[in-house]
């Protein structure tokens, strides 16, 4: 079984976790984010940002294939 990676954990909750917030500081207090940040031992602001930025890659790409 492959071992989940970082990226891969901010991607699916970028994706399911309240897809459409945008607010850094809401995402931030996640109980997934909190998760993710004490797993991959990274301050839970960075795993918001980039959430957030794996959001907005995602509305580009949509964006553009519309």
């Amino acid at each position: 079984m492959k071992r989940a990676s970082y990226r891969e954990a901010v991607h699916i909750i970028a994706h399911n976790d309240e897809p459409t917030e945008t607010d850094v500081e809401e995402i931030k207090s996640y109980t997934t984010t909190l998760l993710i940040a004490w797993i991959f031992a990274v301050e839970p602001a960075k795993v918001a940002r980039d959430i957030l930025r794996e959001r907005e890659k995602r509305d580009t790409e949509e964006s553009v294939n519309s």
